[in-house]
């Protein structure tokens, strides 16, 4: 006789996030009656422009922005690459740039890749709890320097990192550098683990381009966000069409626009209340996850959000502990799951200090609005067994 399959539970929500009922209806609904290419000028087309007009300014509402200061991408790998890429393809000639060593693969290649084309670069580690510090990151501005590129929330651990703090001193620093005649620095933060949790609009954290991800805030894949403030230029990098006002060629994905407006509504209205139900199972994670004998959190909670933890235990490989919960029904990861598959350490972990041994260690669980307390006492029991053998 066959057992009986165990109740999955998903705790690899920093990977990818379950979607919303109400955004999955707005996303078929869109897909099935206003299919038309947005581009095109005859009824069916100009139906998809209007709706991708709403979407538009759905957006630009939440984040108190203009709305043709939004490009639409194909996720936030494309917003990233746009920022980075087409941000430095605007300047007259090579110059140098800083980013931290913490960053999403998607910004840090980009960063060597722009490196090999010349441009110089500048890298700045974290700190043991995994914080980038601003004064880190500004003591490496030059004369040559055009921008810092810095993520809001790690995908990894969870840790905030002080982007609004560098936002206000870098603007300080651009009004001295205007006075003595030297370009202007700017601010692009890869706010993709962030939207959900924390306050993201350009003017709060005085940054030129931002990124998000609709996939990781209960939306659907395959579109994304780049915030452009006005008056920064920037270099397409997919040659085409005009679309996006000549900064991202392409036919934009109406339905998902409308979806990832749709995800963005909801955050706006319940925010605070999801944000509530986290921190209350994230206490109960916690609480239970300390009795564990030799287990090791690589970063203060108090520096997080409520719904990314990252542990090792001591003599437990990671990629064991991931397979044998995975075998009594819960998802969690080794790590970044555009990693996934390649067996290297974290290169985060590493840069925060921590040796390789601890580094194979490492758990990642993120949690989500559907993640329920019962859950959280399930793995904890389960996490036990283990252990405990």
């Amino acid at each position: 006789m066959l057992s009986k399959a165990p109740r999955r539970i998903y705790f690899d929500n920093a990977a990818t996030t379950k979607m919303d009922p109400r955004v999955g209806r707005i996303l078929c609904d869109q897909m099935e009656h206003n299919f038309g290419n947005p581009a095109s000028m005859h009824w069916f087309g100009q139906k998809s422009a209007a709706a991708l007009a709403v979407a538009r300014r759905s957006l630009a509402d939440f984040f108190y922005c203009q709305p043709e200061e939004l490009v639409f991408t194909s996720g936030a790998t494309e917003a990233n690459n746009l920022a980075l890429k087409g941000l430095m393809g605007a300047f007259d000639k090579t110059t140098h740039f800083i980013t931290s060593a913490i960053e999403h693969p998607s910004v840090s290649m980009t960063a060597s890749a722009l490196q090999r084309q010349g441009h110089e670069l500048t890298v700045v580690r974290p700190d043991k709890q995994g914080v980038v510090s601003a004064d880190s990151l500004l003591a490496t501005v030059t004369d040559k320097t055009r921008l810092i590129s810095l993520m809001y929330v790690n995908n990894e651990t969870g840790v905030i990192q002080p982007v609004q703090e560098v936002g206000k001193k870098l603007e300080i620093l651009n009004e001295e550098r205007l006075r003595n005649k030297r370009p202007k620095i700017f601010l692009h933060v890869d706010a993709v683990q962030a939207l959900n949790f924390l306050n993201c609009r350009p003017d709060h954290l005085h940054a030129d381009l931002i990124t998000f991800s609709a996939h990781k805030i209960h939306g659907p894949k395959g579109i994304g966000l780049l915030y452009v403030r006005d008056k920064t230029d920037l270099n397409k990098h997919i040659d085409g069409g005009t679309q996006e006002r000549g900064r991202r060629a392409g036919t934009v994905n109406t339905a998902a626009a409308m979806a990832m407006a749709e995800a963005v509504k909801i955050i706006n209205t319940s925010q605070t209340i999801f944000n509530e139900h986290l921190e209350k199972c994230r206490r109960q994670l916690d609480e239970s996850l300390k009795k564990i004998k030799n287990i090791h959190f690589y970063s203060n909670p108090d520096k997080c959000v409520p719904a990314i933890m990252n542990f090792y235990i001591d003599g437990l490989s990671g990629e064991d502990l991931m397979i044998k919960l995975d075998l009594h029904g819960i998802a969690v990861s080794t790590g970044a799951a555009c990693a996934a598959g390649a067996m290297q350490p974290s290169k985060t972990l590493l840069a925060m200090g921590y040796d390789e041994r601890e580094v194979h260690g490492s758990i990642r669980l993120s949690l989500s609005r559907y993640t329920s307390l019962a859950e959280i006492k399930k793995f904890t029991q389960v996490i036990n067994k283990i252990v405990n053998g």
